[in-house]
This record gives C-alpha cells, structure tokens and sequence, in this order.
C-alpha cells in the first residue's frame, strides 16, 4: 500500500491523470517512463498508482451515493421549510417563519454540496 507520506501528493496527481482520461496502464506507463511533469511523479512507483487509482474509483462510488443523500436530506429540508413557513405565516401571524426560513437554507445548501459531489465523481 502507499505510505501515509505519500499518499496525499499520489492522491492528487492520480485524481489529475484520471480525471484527463488516461486508464490505469497509461498511468503506470507515465511513472515507468518517468514522462510524468512532476519530479516527484517520476519517483513513485507504478504501483503505488495502481493501488490509489482503485481506490480513488472506489470512493467516487462513495461519492455518488452520498451525493444523492445530500440531494434527498435537502429536499426534506426544502420542503418542510416551505410548509413550515407557509403554516406560521397563516395560522401563528409570522411567529417562527425565520427559524422555518432557515430550514429552506440549509435545504438548499445541502441539494448544492450534493450536486458538488455528484459532478466530482464523474
């Protein structure tokens, strides 16, 4: 396995390579080549790359399914902040329609962070 060390600098660069494209092989042939930019690149191990690239794919899995828990989290929170604040408005004259305004808030951030994360793992 990749040593702690290292592993935010492989991290960071296997992200890169994957994200333009190349495959796994392509990349292991970069850092055998040392055709990598980085002069650190060229002193890593192929297979370190090769262990960060699974696991990089693993946690976009990840990323996915929480993306779609922060998207549904958010439309609870959406949607009773809009009944909340509509039922204070009628029924309570106002009283309370901030903390229910702040409900919508947090809906709406939370549907953002998941659409984040969502276009992340792509």
């Amino acid at each position: 396995m990749i040593p702690k060390k290292d592993l935010p600098f492989v991290q960071k660069k296997a992200i890169k390579l994957l994200n333009e494209g190349k495959t796994i092989d392509e990349i292991r042939q970069l850092v055998a080549n040392e055709g990598g930019s980085d002069e650190q690149m060229k002193l890593l191990p192929p297979k370190y790359l090769e262990d960060f690239a699974f696991l990089i794919k693993e946690a976009k899995k990840v990323n996915r399914k929480t993306a779609s828990v922060y998207q549904t989290v958010g439309i609870v929170f959406l949607v009773s902040g809009l009944l909340l604040t509509a039922i204070s408005y009628f029924s309570m004259d106002g009283e309370g329609a901030v903390f229910f305004w702040s409900l919508l808030v947090i809906g709406l951030i939370l549907i953002g962070r998941g659409i984040m994360l969502q276009s992340d793992s792509k």
